[in-house]
This record gives C-alpha cells, sequence and structure tokens, in this order.
C-alpha cells in the first residue's frame, strides 16, 4: 500500500446506519417503511454529494492527521506523542519510538496499533455557492483527490498551490509568483487557524523527564543573569530590579541517543550537555523494528527551523515595569514589549518599532500569552484576542543572515523590568518544514565536510556556531502550475510521497498505445483540477481510547475503552 494512499472505509455506511437510526420512529408499519425509505434517500444524498467517509492509513498527513500509529505516554516525562505503525503490519514489530519532548526513546513493541483516523471529506461542489460548502479549493486545505497515476487511487494531502503560479519551497517555507513572472517570490502564509493546526511541539516544560530533574545541566530555561528563580517545577518568578531587564532564556538541551543510553545505565555521561538548533524532529518518523540493526531516521532528522511559538502563562502581581517576549531566526531579534500598568504594547524587530496596540494587560492578574514568528510574520495572543490582528508581517532584510547564527542556540527570551511576576506553562513550538525532496536533505556537499555517523555527530554539529555555515547554502526547488491544476504536500514532509515524487506513468503519448490517459501534458507535480474528491472536513473518531481496568482482549483491542474526544476535531 502506498505510503500516501487513503483507504475508502466501511465507516461511510456505519455513518449512513447512524443516521437512519437516529431518524426512524415508531408508529405503523407503513409509517416505519417510509420513514426507512427517506432516511435512506436522505444518507445516500448526504454520503453521494455532500459528505463521504475515509479512513486513513499511512502517516504522509501527520501530525494533522494519524495512519496506523502507537499511541505513547513518554515513560521519562509522560508527554504524549504518537509513533508511526505502518511498518508492524509486516513480520517485524514497531520496537523503539522516541518523545519528541524529552528525546527519550521508549520500548514499545507491546503497545497496542491503533487504526488510522477516520474522517469526514466534504465533497468539492464547484456549481454550489461558497456559503454552503461550494467554490474551488482554496491553499492549505487537507485535500482528497484521486491520484493522477493511477486514478482509481485515492489519496490525501494539504493543497500549497493554485492554477496559473510558480511555487518554490526554500528553506521550510512555501513561497510563490505569478506564472511567467520575473517578480521576487514572495511567502505564502498560512491563515490562524491553519497555522495553529500545524505546529508540532518543540518542548513543554511541563514534562521534565525524571532522570534529569536533579541535574540543572538540563534544565531549558535559563536565567542569564540573578533575577529568575524557580519556585517549583515549571514555575519562575522575577522580583523589581529598577531599569535592568532580568531575562530568562530557553536553550534547546535534549540528551543525544547515547546520553540517554548512559543515563539508563547510570554511566558517564559522553560529552557535555550543551544547546543545539531546534529542527524539523519528528516524533512520529523515530520507529524502528526488531530487525533494524542501525537506523539513523530515529534522529537524523537535521533541517534547522527557525519558525517557533512561545505560548505562557503570566502572573503580574505588581502592574509597573515592563514584560517582554522575544524571539530570534537567523540572529535577529523578534520582540512583544507590553507597559504592565496601562496594557499599551509594541513589536519590534531587530530594534526597529513595526506596530503598537493596546493588550488587556494592566492593572496586574493572569493572562495566557502566545508569541509566534512563523511565514515572516509576528502575531500575538492575549487569552483568545488579537491585539494585532493576524499579525505584523515583514520582509526580510536582504542584508540579514539566512542560516542560523549563534544566537539562535538561544532563541527564546523572557524578560521583565521594574516589576513582580510569575511564568508558567512554558511550551514551544515550531511550523511544518517542507523539505525541497521527501527523504532528502536541502543542505549542499558542505554538511557532509564532516561524517555524521552517529548522533552524537549531528549534536556536535548543531551545537557548534563555528560549523553553523554548512546550513547557509540550502537547496531550493521551483514547480510551475498551470491552468487548472493544484500542487499536494504532504504535512510529514520527510516521508510523504507527495506532490515532488510523483512521476507521469498517467501521461499518453502520441502514437504510443497503452501508455497512459492523460493528455494534457500534466508535470508530475501537478494534480489536474477534476481529480480533487473533496476537502477533508473532520476527524469523527480518531480512535478508542482505553481505561481502567484496560482488560486486554488481543495486542490491539483493550476494554472498555471511551471515545477519544480530545482528538476529535474540525480538520485545518
Amino acid at each position: 500500500m502506498s505510503l500516501d494512499q487513503v483507504d475508502r472505509g466501511t465507516t461511510s455506511q456505519a455513518v449512513a446506519s447512524k443516521t437512519v437510526l437516529k431518524s426512524s420512529h415508531e408508529g405503523s408499519w407503513r409509517e416505519s417503511l417510509e420513514s426507512f425509505i427517506v432516511a435512506f434517500i436522505i444518507a445516500y444524498v448526504v454520503k453521494s454529494f455532500a459528505f463521504e467517509a475515509f479512513v486513513i492509513p499511512t502517516g504522509s498527513m501527520a501530525p494533522t492527521l494519524m495512519g496506523r500509529h502507537k499511541e505513547i505516554d513518554c515513560p521519562q516525562c509522560g508527554f504524549r506523542y504518537s509513533v508511526n505503525a505502518s511498518e508492524s503490519a509486516g513480520s517485524a514489530p514497531i520496537s523503539l519510538g522516541t518523545c519528541v519532548n524529552c528525546r527519550y526513546a521508549a520500548e514499545i513493541r507491546t503497545e497496542p496499533n491503533y487504526k488510522g483516523d477516520r474522517i469526514l471529506v466534504l465533497k468539492t461542489l464547484f456549481d454550489l455557492p461558497k456559503e454552503i460548502g461550494g467554490g474551488l479549493p482554496k491553499r492549505w486545505d487537507v485535500t482528497v483527490f484521486k491520484y493522477p497515476e493511477e486514478p482509481e487511487t485515492n489519496y490525501i494531502k494539504r493543497l500549497v498551490g493554485m492554477p496559473d503560479e510558480e511555487l518554490r519551497i526554500e528553506r521550510g517555507n512555501i513561497y510563490t509568483r505569478k506564472l511567467g513572472s520575473k517578480d521576487p517570490f514572495h511567502v505564502e502564509r498560512k491563515t490562524l487557524d491553519h497555522q495553529k493546526a500545524m505546529q508540532i511541539m518543540v518542548n513543554d516544560d511541563s514534562n521534565r523527564p525524571k532522570a534529569l530533574k536533579d541535574d540543572p545541566r538540563w534544565n531549558h530555561w535559563r536565567s542569564q543573569e540573578a533575577g529568575w528563580k524557580v519556585l517549583e517545577d515549571g514555575l519562575y518568578e522575577a522580583k523589581p530590579s529598577g531599569d535592568t531587564w532580568q531575562d530568562m532564556r530557553y536553550e534547546h538541551r535534549v540528551p543525544d541517543p547515547g546520553q540517554w543510553r548512559a543515563i539508563n545505565t547510570s554511566k558517564t555521561i559522553p560529552g557535555t550537555p550543551r544547546s543545539s538548533l531546534i529542527t524539523d524532529f519528528y516524533a512520529y518518523n523515530t520507529f524502528l523494528t526488531s530487525d533494524s540493526s542501525y537506523d539513523k531516521s530515529s534522529w537524523f532528522q537535521p533541517h534547522w527551523v527557525g519558525d517557533l511559538t512561545v505560548d505562557l502563562l503570566l502572573q503580574v502581581d505588581k502592574p509597573t515595569g515592563e514584560f517582554r517576549v522575544e524571539l530570534v531566526e537567523a540572529g535577529v531579534a523578534n520582540q512583544f514589549v507590553v507597559d504592565l500598568k496601562t496594557g499599551k504594547s509594541k513589536i519590534l524587530r531587530a530594534g526597529k518599532q513595526l506596530a503598537e496596540a493596546q493588550t488587556t494587560i494592566r492593572e496586574g492578574g493572569r493572562f495566557h500569552i502566545k508569541f509566534a514568528n512563523v511565514d515572516d510574520r509576528l502575531t500575538v495572543w492575549i487569552g483568545h484576542r488579537l491585539p494585532y490582528g493576524d499579525g505584523v508581517a515583514y520582509v526580510p532584510d536582504p542584508s540579514e543572515k539566512t542560516g542560523p547564527q549563534a544566537a539562535d542556540l538561544q532563541p527564546v527570551g523572557i524578560a521583565v523590568r521594574d516589576s513582580s511576576v510569575t511564568v508558567s506553562r512554558l511550551s514551544l513550538t515550531r511550523d511544518i518544514y517542507y523539505s525541497v525532496f521527501p527523504s532528502g536533505f536541502d543542505y549542499g556537499e558542505n554538511l557532509w565536510s564532516t561524517p555524521i555517523m552517529e548522533s552524537r555527530d549531528l549534536f556536535d554539529l548543531l551545537s557548534d556556531p563555528k560549523r553553523f555555515g554548512v546550513f547557509a547554502e540550502a537547496r531550493h526547488q521551483d514547480f510551475p502550475i498551470s491552468t487548472g491544476h493544484y500542487m499536494m504536500m504532504g504535512d510529514n514532509s520527510p516521508l510523504s510521497k507527495d506532490s515532488r515524487a510523483w512521476g507521469v506513468r498517467d501521461k499518453k503519448e502520441p502514437g504510443l498505445n497503452g501508455s497512459g490517459w492523460d493528455e494534457t501534458g500534466r508535470q508530475s507535480w501537478e494534480v489536474p483540477e477534476r481529480l480533487i474528491v473533496g476537502k477533508a472536513f473532520m476527524v469523527y473518531w480518531p480512535h478508542g481510547r482505553p481505561i481502567w481496568p484496560k482488560i486486554q482482549i488481543n495486542p490491539d483491542f483493550f476494554l472498555p475503552f471511551r471515545p477519544y474526544f480530545e482528538r476529535m476535531k474540525v480538520i485545518r
């Protein structure tokens, strides 16, 4: 089965049957028969013209949509993450998976395999008004379509490229310009709903690995001087200090596999704990089977990611002074600064003020703050409010560096001056990184100037600013998209067989019998509009969540279980 194939499940019939049962009512035999016929017709119409149910078998859209997978509560930090289990259908079961939060590799051989998400797809009805679901597909929609090379097969991907444009993949972002134009490419910014849905965890400060708790060398949040005090795990306090900024910064300190092996066996840790660059690490792709003697895929995920979002809870006990959140990308500081007495705030980039706005942060209290630097746009949330709307867009100065700098080893800062505050519930997420090639690497030969044979070699590279020059030159790829065609990509970019990797077996060669069916000259990365089935609407059943006393019926099934309400969602 293809990595990206979408299985048409029997769930559509189940949904229809459920509708029938809910629509039926007691009465005479004739009334019952009429009700059944009406309900059947309605279910058929809904299924045929509005919604259809599918099952996701594989992981090309993880973490947005899950294929067959294992779900793990990390035995070290307690963070819940998922690992691809599509391969476990074969002779070799999945035996190890690595936590995205603390990088602990857990033994997961006996963990149950869950089937993929059950989803409803809103069929594309081009001739209906937009208000009721009609109209053309939109960028960033999760879309079901017929795979051009095998049109009897349904695929599911995110629509990233529109007709009549040239699309460029570079440094994890999507850029476009009008087809045939010589204008500069411009970054395509996600809607905030899509941006939020596509975030991937980097670190949740509330989930700390047990084996590292008593070793301060592994602390992620570190006070730069005197000022911040740790009251308890995950709770930080700063007291008034006049006009001096008290700065606390995030350092990405996670053990490499060799260090974790030493920690587990109470041996001396090789090397020393150090901050490293944040990369496109996917826990979902860290599966190792019992016959994998050596597999880099569980740790060799080297693309640097600078598009970050920090989330925190701020308690203001003394409403004076200022509070600041900072995100660094390629050495450039992006800041959100708020006056804690008046609520007036500003956004700065490289020390230059870009915008100002009034916020609700004033006169003390508790505030949920989120600050994002994604797709060259700075966005602030105060609770559910957006004081800067969708955010403040910027265009990087041509003189700015394009790769990571030494400052990117401390990419997040929390600072306060002349106030008494506490900060808690700190978490850091990143944007999806679109690589130029699936299962490939965007950097040139410089990356391999020093052989990377072990995980420690990669971590040494990611923690040494003197070697960051290897990330400066990144490959890019351009994809012209013609009228009536679209380009699709998977959210699990490293392991997605999407538009970047297709061929043209469907192309019909003139005068050559049996050579295909398409005579339009489709480029390998294009999906013709007529092959689009519809937009993925919602996950209506992820899988059952086992609950106490967890009686195991077979390796993959427990009783009792409850609906997994936390993962039922509208798909963005």
